[in-house]
């Protein structure tokens, strides 16, 4: 029957695509991207439903030849063998054609810089010449080398390629999956310590921070090199068509001063500029102008814009999920039984009482419990599938627990395909979950609130597709139906292969031993640390200095954050001007306390532009070059407090801003803190004077290609008034 296969399908497809929503942005990612990877993904998780299908129809085939038809009802997914072959044959063909053909060259053209799409299409062959140049070869001596040992046919061309294929599907597949046989269980059991875990947060936040501030140089960087070529490119000029078409694809920022107080002259312009950047090389200097650096630059671009927005977007994130883990863990003992957040608003329906008790129960209580259960569940189940892979090779005993279940347990109908689907999809699991978490000189990386690119996806599909037959076939070999599936009559090709074959997926899984010890002892991250790469080790008694450098900045953002209201704690656009924010910065106050108070200021001064009109000059050294508007903002701290206007919780919200400063002018009296290590932070003679320590509330989550050209001004950027307050007393 059809049409509860056509069901699943169909299902699937839909979680599909929530998944795919998770990594990427369908309105933004182009359509040949979101098609292709879509496709991909659903034939690989797809796999998941054919293969119990095969299964089944395959015990039923065997019932009927040994017990006759009527005792042996028709299952309701039964699908017909022949049917069930020519799918199978279908999708093998199609993942085939996508992995070695389109997804190559579907990622170098969307790497390509070139402004058409034939320019795109032929750098995107070009790039990929070598490689299937190198898999003719590969293949004519692979035809030779058959050819010298038996006859050469159709079937033999095609069970060659099939083989090879195979094979490198089945030593990716074992790596993939020993790995992740051990890291789901151990990652459960470590994140029911709630202590452990935030201490891995407040380890992993320098690194975080690290990275938002290069990339955010990076950013700078590039945006000044398109204002020298823009300089450089006069009107008439025959490259200035594709420099406009660069220039629209700048975010707001390029017409910020950081990129628009810059001397005109060429030859002066890569040290001032390197100057202004905090590094010691400043942007391209122009000297002349080509068409190969014009692609090279809109390349560029495209990638800083890009790699700027993940960041602080992960940036973001992780504070966001490092804030919850703390607050669950102060309100352990709350005697209210309710969890009181710091940056997520209390809920005002009518079953708040139980739904806020159940929360903190659930996390508190329930939670770390399920975790522990869980890790030995899969543990348990990571034995069984090595010690059935290990087996599969001794057909008489059979020693495989998978084999047993199927065959001996009497097991009929949707129970056993239950079974079946259940162990192969924590199998996929496990060898897909690793393949999401493989970082590649950040170059391939899925990460998730859709900040993948489209080569990273692609990539991701490409290589699902690669595991999606190897997987199938391993699965099927260690239950022993290797011969009476669909499937394995499909891929029964590659018997001409005498070394390659059959055999070869048989014993190699083996090494899946290997790969698990590996993993269990840590022995990537020791030999990471022999290099000098600092690693988090998950041990209670572990205490690095980038553990407290972590907890600092954690300390000094959500200070920060408290001082807006909750619904602009984490803003999803703000891309502001920080030069003139740093510019009126007092001493002893840290960056991005200063920006988020500052930011506070000019939301107020904007919501009450129709009160008092007061100087605008500064308070207490507070001053800034701005238009009418800003000035009006920033009115001094006296007419502020005499204000009517100002309602009860802005007075509690100043008088909170006047306590951070004094404690912030005590700290610039007081002798300094010894500095942070190299390794971790910028020094302060970086380009750490621009870049904010709340990089979230500047430009975290922000969507940064919104073409050239914004305006910068803060009344424009800051929203006007509106929206209640809240007090900032917790």
């Amino acid at each position: 029957m059809w049409f509860p296969f056509v069901c699943e399908i169909v299902l699937l497809g839909v979680l599909v695509s929530l998944l795919l929503r998770r990594y990427i942005d369908w309105k933004t990612t182009p359509l040949y991207v979101y098609c292709s990877t879509w496709i991909g993904w659903l034939m690989c998780f797809g796999i998941v439903c054919l293969v119990p299908v095969d299964i089944l129809a395959s015990n039923h085939t065997a019932c009927i030849a040994e017990l006759g038809e009527e005792q042996c009802p028709e299952p309701i997914t039964y699908i017909q063998p022949h049917a069930l072959e020519q799918l199978w044959r279908g999708m093998y063909w199609t993942a085939f054609f996508l992995t070695w053909i389109i997804y190559p060259v579907s990622q170098s053209y969307a790497l390509a810089g070139d402004f058409t799409i034939i320019e795109r299409l032929r750098e995107a062959l070009h790039a990929n010449i070598l490689f299937y140049a190198i898999a003719a070869v590969a293949g004519l001596g692979g035809l030779v080398w058959l050819l010298a040992i038996q006859q050469l046919d159709w079937s033999t061309i095609v069970g060659l390629v099939m083989a090879v294929a195979n094979t490198w599907g089945i030593i990716l597949l074992i790596a993939l999956m020993g790995y992740g046989l051990v890291e789901i269980p151990r990652w459960m059991w470590l994140r029911a310590n709630r202590e452990l875990t935030l201490r891995h947060y407040q380890f992993q936040t320098v690194a975080l921070y690290n990275v938002t501030h290069n990339t955010w140089d990076d950013l700078l960087k590039t945006l000044k090199t398109v204002k020298a070529y823009d300089d450089k490119i006069k009107r008439h000029d025959p490259f200035r068509l594709y420099i406009d078409v660069i220039i629209s694809k700048c975010p707001g920022l390029y017409n910020s001063p950081e990129v628009m107080n810059r001397e005109t002259s060429n030859s002066r312009m890569s040290g001032l500029l390197g100057n202004i950047i905090g590094n010691r090389d400043g942007p391209e200097v122009v000297t002349e102008v080509y068409y190969s650096k014009l692609v090279g630059l809109h390349n560029k671009l495209k990638m800083s814009v890009f790699d700027a927005e993940r960041a602080g977007c992960l940036y973001t994130e992780h504070l966001k999920k490092t804030y919850r883990l703390q607050d669950i863990i102060s309100n352990y003992n709350n005697s209210d039984h309710v969890i009181a957040w710091t940056f997520q608003p209390r809920r005002i329906h009518k079953f708040v009482w139980y739904i806020d008790r159940l929360e903190w129960f659930w996390l508190t209580r329930l939670y770390p419990v399920f975790m522990r259960f869980g890790s030995l569940f899969f543990a348990l189940l990571s034995l069984v599938i090595v010690w059935s892979q290990v087996t599969a090779f001794v057909q008489t005993p059979d020693l495989s627990i998978f084999s047993w279940f199927v065959k001996w347990a009497h097991m009929k109908g949707l129970l056993l395909q239950s079974v079946v689907f259940l162990a192969l999809a924590y199998e996929a699991l496990c060898a897909y979950s690793t393949l999401f978490k493989i970082r590649i000189f950040n170059f391939y990386r899925l990460i998730p609130h859709q900040q993948t690119d489209s080569n990273s996806i692609m990539f991701s599909a490409a290589y699902l597709c690669r595991l999606a037959a190897p997987l199938s076939f391993n699965f099927i070999n260690f239950l022993h139906q290797s011969v009476t599936t669909s499937f394995s009559k499909v891929m029964g090709k590659m018997d001409v292969v005498p070394f390659l074959g059959n055999n070869f997926s048989i014993y190699f899984p083996i090494l899946v031993v290997v790969i698990c010890l590996l993993t269990l002892f840590n022995v990537g991250s020791k030999i990471l640390t022999l290099f000098k790469i600092k690693q988090f080790k998950f041990e209670d008694d572990f205490n690095d200095q980038q553990i407290d450098e972590g907890r600092k900045i954690l300390t000094d953002d959500k200070e920060a954050r408290e001082l807006l209201p909750l619904e602009r704690a984490f803003p999803t656009s703000h891309v502001v001007s920080e030069s003139r924010l740093d510019a009126t910065r007092p001493g002893g106050l840290g960056k991005g306390m200063w920006r988020v108070m500052t930011a506070r200021r000019l939301e107020e001064g904007a919501h009450d532009s129709g009160g008092t009109g007061g100087d605008s000059g500064s308070d207490e050294g507070i001053g800034m070059a701005s238009s009418s508007s800003s000035s009006s903002s920033l009115s001094s701290s006296s007419s502020l407090s005499s204000s009517s206007s100002i309602d009860r919780d802005r007075d509690r919200d100043w008088d909170r801003l006047e306590r951070v400063r004094s404690k912030a002018a005590q700290r610039a009296r007081s002798p300094k803190e010894p500095p942070l290590s190299s390794s971790s932070l910028p020094s302060s003679s970086s380009s750490d004077g621009r870049f904010p320590r709340l990089f979230g509330a500047v430009l975290g989550g922000s969507k940064l290609m919104r073409g050239g050209g914004g305006n910068t001004d803060h009344e424009e950027l800051l929203p006007r008034g509106g929206g209640e307050n809240r007090s900032v007393d917790r």
